[in-house]
């Protein structure tokens, strides 16, 4: 049986969680899941689906090599440079890169890239 895990905002709304990694960005355990029925479910309009929780992790596409931060809002900026990336998450920072699938690009919104670590703040 597959599940799906949603966060129901305070407008009655239910957003979808499009994998643990993302759930896991925002909580650290399943602890505060409760199970409903598709009816009570049902009783919530499907909003936008989660992104990463800013300034979390850095993410990228599977089809591409470009490593993004997430800013507030579900926006990427493109890290110009390893040592950019180096200065904002340290030197281990490309053990902690997620994938993101293509098809959900449109949770996302493009920013401005990062060519220095002031240019953002994690």
């Amino acid at each position: 049986m597959l599940s799906t895990i949603y966060f129901i905002s305070e407008e009655g709304k239910r957003h979808m969680f499009t994998n643990e990694n993302v759930l896991f960005s925002w909580f650290t355990s399943y602890n505060d899941v409760q199970i409903v029925t598709k009816e009570q479910l049902a009783q919530h309009p499907l909003g936008n689906n989660i992104s990463f929780k800013p300034r979390s992790q850095m993410v990228k596409f599977v089809s591409s090599p470009k490593v993004y931060a997430v800013a507030i809002g579900g926006v990427l900026r493109h890290i110009a440079s390893e040592s950019v990336a180096e200065g904002l998450y340290g030197c281990y920072w490309n053990l902690d890169v997620y994938d993101i699938l293509e098809s959900l690009s449109s949770n996302y919104k493009f920013g401005d890239t990062i060519y220095e670590v002031g240019d953002f703040d994690v």
